[in-house]
């Protein structure tokens, strides 16, 4: 039944579905059996599911299914409660499934009915609220028990019931998000229910001080707090319970779990890209802490004692760092603390800059605590120490010892034997550039330097690194010209593992890995174009052109796109950079205009067109209908570059393929993207590629009697036509341009 259900939903056959809705219903309604009655209960979830991302009509069915069969899961639910089993949990898992489906986007009319909906925010209290016993509730830290209670049906449950009031506070609780049909319903969740379910949240950050809560659970419970305080009546409620929460719940939830530590010792990479995945939000309780201790910093929150927090725990951390003592019960802390305290005042770094009085205390704190850890024995330490004394890298620091101090131990750490310290180093590391110390120290180790870089760039597909690369070649761009093609060689190297490894990836993939990889990849050609706007020498660009020929052959096709605005910001600065543009940078002209005006309809040249490279047949060959002209405002520079620099090739070469002289391949150009703002709503593409008339104009003063007529017609022409005041007065400067 399940399977039928979910085929036919998705195919989209109402009438059999609603016959099918009908027959599991009756079977819910008569079965007195039990893995029948889970059946069609597994059944109706899948249904609901296939509805649940869909909006106005293509949704109208989910409202026939849920007045169908809601009724009939409130009251199953609640006799499932009340005689609750394991067998009798699973069954229950299903219906809050069901339901968190059903309300996922927007509220059903069948819930818009109070008494209704206080049936089911009473279920979903008492399954919140529900005592599960010393067997599922005592303080563990064994791994294997912790594995088992993380897929006990009794606590997926609480997780799901925690999951749909974190929904309903986010989606349903503000009144100035409430949607036109759930007119209403903020207000009775606030007035009603909005309260009792924040106390339960609150017993359970509680109970997670001394007993075992599902770490999905109390994430739940974490997010109802960090929204309550968006809400005023929530809010004063929650206050005076926030000093405890600061100091017993979110602290601990910034330590390095069980489960860091392993993939820290067995797979680095890992625990790597999880450290600082922004995107990895769901059910991570460290992300949540990381929110709550923003808000507490942003939005200056007071104590009952009329001390900010912010105060609060600076005045915290600088006693643990100092004694190791924690000052509120006078015991030990161990090296999970340092860490996260060290963590936090990373988090919240912008309201420390804010704070005069904080922030003039920061050399001191990051001078006495902080550079002393680079050389702590614990690896998690070290690259904590690199990562906060990054986030405060642009600091003035007073003492020029500090910075020397600070360069050396984290230059010690690029080269440490654990990867997350190296990583975590180099990113650092740019950050302290803005620091005029640092660059005198840097400076004549600076091919090493660039090696480790790059040592780490082809271990781990990290965006961050490359950015930190490209950042000390731009600081370093007067001394870069020695490494200048060993660097884009490397780069290049790492740009077509990464881009083919994504292009490779299957179903089965890391949707988030491969984001990295593209992000790696991008960042390659960025850091290849730094090195080029370091106006290296001739000979040497000679040799990094023949490195970067390959990536505009990737880069320019339909499959590398993705990457067409890096590639065409490299080829701006070589043409920009070159005295004389080399023979196989002009190859890239007529291409350019074949992207955007498509290939003429005669091809002369067929001889041309056999003596050609199988990547530069495949780029002539999806040139046909000239699909890159949306990136015409990245093309104009390098035309204007290219018309600049070609007094003997614009109006006297022809294009080996089409028999068309430069000039002639780029008025079909101009006259292209004319015809598609024409056809458009605006006209700016057309005043950014006139530019290339002026551009003519100007540059080929003894040239233009060619073609001055045929711009004076196309502007004469096109003058009725324009769409806005700009672009008429493009045309007016382009026929009185002297």
């Amino acid at each position: 039944m399940e399977v039928i259900i979910h085929h036919v939903a998705q195919h989209e056959f109402p009438e059999r579905w609603e016959s099918l809705l009908t027959a599991t219903v009756v079977k819910l309604k008569e079965s007195n059996s039990f893995s029948e009655v889970f059946g069609s209960l597994l059944a109706l979830k899948n249904l609901v599911e296939n509805y649940e991302y869909l909006l106005e009509k293509d949704r109208e069915p989910l409202e026939i299914i849920v007045t169908n069969i809601f009724p009939l899961l409130e009251t199953f639910a609640k006799n499932l409660l009340d005689h609750y089993n394991e067998q009798e949990a699973h069954a229950l898992h299903a219906i809050l499934k069901t339901f968190y489906a059903g309300v996922h986007l927007v509220i059903p009319k069948y819930l818009m009915d109070e008494k209704t909906l206080e049936n089911w925010m009473t279920f979903f209290k008492l399954v919140l609220d529900k005592d599960l016993g010393n067997d599922l509730e005592s303080p563990t830290e064994d791994p294997k028990i912790i594995e088992q209670r993380q897929k006990n049906i009794y606590w997926l449950n609480k997780k799901w019931a925690g999951r749909i009031l974190d929904k309903f506070i986010y989606k349903y609780a503000d009144r100035r998000y409430e949607r036109k049909e759930n007119t209403g319903i903020s207000q009775i969740f606030n007035a009603k229910y909005a309260v009792p379910f924040l106390e339960s949240f609150l017993r359970i950050s509680l109970n997670k001080r001394e007993k075992y809560v599902h770490v999905k659970v109390y994430y739940h419970a974490l997010r109802y707090i960090y929204r309550a305080l968006k809400i005023q009546n929530l809010g004063k409620l929650l206050h005076e319970h926030l000093e405890g929460i600061m100091f017993e719940n979110m602290i601990p939830a910034m330590f390095l779990t069980p489960k860091d530590e392993e993939d820290w010792q067995d797979d680095p990479i890992e625990f790597i890209r999880k450290e600082e995945d922004v995107t990895d939000t769901n059910n991570n309780c460290k992300v949540v802490a990381q929110d709550l201790w923003e808000r507490f910093a942003e939005e200056n929150l007071t104590a009952p004692d009329g001390e900010l927090y912010i105060m609060k725990f600076m005045k915290y951390a600088a006693q643990v760092l100092t004694t190791n003592t924690d000052p509120r019960t006078n015991q030990p802390t161990d090296l999970r603390v340092k860490e996260a305290i060290m963590h936090i005042i990373g988090t919240i770094r912008k309201s420390i800059m804010e704070n005069e009085t904080i922030r003039d205390n920061m050399e001191f704190l990051l001078q006495k605590y902080v550079i002393p850890e680079f050389t702590n024995h614990a690896g998690f330490l070290r690259a904590r120490a690199c990562w906060l004394f990054g986030h405060f890298g642009g600091l003035k620091f007073s003492n020029p010892d500090t910075v020397k101090a600070a360069v050396e131990g984290i230059y010690k750490c690029l080269i440490d034997t654990q990867l997350p310290v190296k990583v975590k180093a180099a990113i650092a590391l740019n950050q302290l550039l803005n620091q005029e110390e640092a660059l005198e120290m840097l400076k004549p180790g600076l091919n090493q330097v660039l090696e480790h870089y790059l040592k780490l760039i082809n271990t781990i597909d990290k965006d961050e690194l490359v950015y930190a690369l490209e950042g000390i070649i731009d600081r370093f761009r007067d001394d870069i010209h020695p490494y200048a093609v060993g660097l884009v060689q490397h780069l290049a190297e790492v740009f077509f593992k990464a881009n083919k490894e994504d292009g490779e990836g299957g179903d089965d993939d890391d949707d988030d890995d491969m984001e990295e990889k593209q992000f790696a990849a991008a960042g390659c050609l960025s850091a290849i174009e730094s090195i080029i706007k370091a106006e290296l020498p001739r000979e040497t660009l000679t040799q990094v052109e023949d490195i970067l020929v390959p990536i505009f052959n990737v880069c320019f096709s339909e499959e590398g796109c993705d990457f067409m605005e890096e590639a065409l910001r490299i080829l701006g600065a070589v043409v920009y950079f070159s005295d004389n543009i080399s023979e196989k940078m002009w190859e890239y002209f007529p291409l350019l205009n074949y992207l955007v005006a498509g290939k003429p309809e005669q091809l002369l040249g067929v001889q041309n067109v056999s003596n050609l490279s199988d990547e530069k047949k495949l780029l002539l060959e999806q040139s046909s209908e000239g699909w890159a002209y949306e990136y015409i405002n990245e093309m104009v520079p390098i035309f204007e570059n290219y018309i600049q620099k070609g007094r003997n090739v614009i109006f006297k070469v022809k294009d080996p393929y089409f028999n068309m002289t430069y000039i002639e391949l780029l008025f079909r150009t101009i006259d292209r993207i004319y015809e598609i703002c024409y056809n458009g709503e605006t006209d700016v593409d057309m005043v950014v590629v006139s530019l290339l008339y002026i551009c003519i104009i100007e540059n080929y003063p003894k040239e233009i009697d060619e073609v001055v007529t045929y711009i004076l017609e196309k502007v004469s022409v096109n003058l009725p036509k324009a769409k806005t005041n700009m672009m008429r007065k493009m045309h007016i400067q382009i026929v009185t341009f002297k």
